[in-house]
């Protein structure tokens, strides 16, 4: 009999332990989600930037809209010291060049949330990528890398100044003060200007068609995270001098070539550089801008 009972008294601890597990475990699962710190951006000239936390599960929605991590408000505080006096008011205007086919025209990304829309497919994620768009500064993941580290971090705080709408501020990589809506790639700081010309590309603001319109990783192709120093994965404007690309180094005498959009780093024109919306929303036929 008492070892029944000590065996049925066993059992009952056991059933206690279990179920005070069972519940330790599902109040963790019930806790709240791990909390991120985020610059919040506001819109407001005079308070650009407030620090919060969010959970992880809402953290895309946040970073969708232009906020981007930080430690604490001071971090917030630094960001938007750095560029409070160059947040323009001014919405971006709609396109206020239509391309025709003997005529320039500049080209323009699309501003969403403050981050640039490179491909034109309505969404900015890790296809908008570009080693070249900004001079010296890259585009990833439609943010701008103001130091040039090849990352975006709360360090990415510069100034742009547009050909026509002033000075831009730039926010741990983002546009600030900037409308959703197409935003012309013409800069004096950068000294950048890209336009077409009767289907060209002059991606050295120049007026002119040349050899020195090569350029390497204008729009990357995959959708994928951040940005690398390889090519491969990239649209570029091919150019030659009749011997050589100037960007590559590399032989290449096809002169007729210059100006006009590589979509699949083949070094060569053909057909296959085609597509229906796919670089600054423009169509491209045979490596030609519509």
């Amino acid at each position: 009999m008492q070892r029944r009972l000590m065996f049925a008294l066993g059992m009952g601890l056991a059933v206690v332990l279990v179920a005070g597990l069972n519940a330790q475990q599902d109040s963790a699962a019930a806790s709240p989600a791990e909390k991120v710190g985020l610059c919040h951006v506001t819109g407001s000239d005079s308070n650009p930037l407030v620090f919060i936390e969010v959970s992880a599960n809402a953290l895309p929605a946040h970073l969708a809209h232009g906020d981007f991590r930080a430690a604490s408000s001071a971090d917030c505080a630094a960001a938007a010291s750095a560029t409070r006096t160059a947040v323009p008011t001014s919405a971006v205007p709609g396109p206020t060049n239509t391309p025709t086919a003997q005529g320039a025209a500049v080209l323009q990304a699309v501003v969403i949330g403050g981050k640039l829309d490179l491909n034109g497919d309505g969404a900015v994620d890790g296809g908008d990528d570009s080693n070249s768009l900004l001079g010296s500064m890259s585009v990833i993941d439609g943010m701008v890398d103001c130091n040039g580290d090849l990352m975006i971090t709360v360090a990415d705080n510069c100034t742009l100044v547009h050909r026509t709408l002033g000075a831009i501020g730039v926010v741990g990589g983002v546009l600030v003060g900037v409308a959703n809506g197409p935003l012309p790639l013409d800069f004096t700081t950068p000294d950048v200007r890209w336009a077409t010309i009767n289907g060209l590309v002059d991606s050295n603001g120049d007026g002119t068609i040349t050899a020195n319109d090569c350029s390497r990783g204008i729009i990357g192709l995959a959708n994928d995270p951040g940005i690398g120093a390889d090519f491969a994965d990239a649209v570029n404007i091919l150019g030659s001098n009749g011997t050589i690309d100037p960007c590559r180094g590399t032989p290449f005498t096809d002169t007729t070539a210059n100006g006009k959009v590589d979509l699949n780093n083949s070094n060569t024109i053909d057909a296959s550089d085609s597509c229906a919306a796919c670089f600054f929303g423009r169509q491209v036929i045979a490596g030609v801008v519509q």
